[in-house]
């Protein structure tokens, strides 16, 4: 069984990245796989202008206007706080991205990645950077971006000091998919 979860970079487990879908292969009975290590960048990259900004939150509303995703995604963030014992910020992940605009904000920098997150919305300082590319206002850029920023929003969604790793995100993600269905 397999679940495709797209998204920005993500952690290959040999201390590198990839960027693109990762599918989680299982024996039927969870994820399998080692602990990934959390992200954690310390560089903030240099502040996106506030246009730029309502664009990476149009692509993410652009993704939530589907309900499947939409009630997926609420679900994501109530079963990763159930999973760690630490609460997301909240099970709206438009109310993170607002935290993260209010607190360390949204940044770009030169880097490999698609996308990364620092800190926590909890630790009151969450910021995202992305990479140094452009997207195009048609719906497949759209969808990527706003994939790519529920992703980064998971791992800093967290009401704690604490983040969300990868291994974290998917189990959850797992755990959703089986109760709903779209893993079969």
């Amino acid at each position: 069984m397999t679940v495709n979860i797209s998204g920005g970079e993500r952690g290959t487990g040999v201390g590198g990245t990839s960027s693109g879908p990762m599918e989680i292969e299982t024996s039927g009975n969870g994820p399998t796989g080692a602990e990934i290590t959390p992200q954690n960048p310390t560089n903030k990259g240099t502040p996106l202008p506030g246009s730029e900004v309502d664009r990476l939150q149009s692509a993410l509303a652009s993704v939530l206007k589907d309900s499947m995703c939409s009630s997926f995604v609420e679900a994501l963030l109530n079963q990763i706080g159930a999973d760690t014992n630490r609460k997301a910020f909240s099970n709206n992940i438009v109310d993170i991205f607002d935290a993260v605009r209010k607190q360390g904000g949204f940044g770009q920098r030169a880097m490999s990645d698609t996308a990364e997150g620092g800190s926590t919305v909890g630790n009151g300082d969450a910021y995202i950077n992305i990479g140094n590319a452009t997207f195009a206002d048609n719906p497949y850029a759209l969808a990527s971006v706003g994939r790519t920023m529920i992703h980064e929003l998971l791992h800093v969604g967290s009401s704690t000091n604490l983040d969300y790793s990868h291994y974290q995100m998917f189990k959850a993600a797992y755990a959703v998919a089986e109760r709903q269905g779209a893993s079969r």
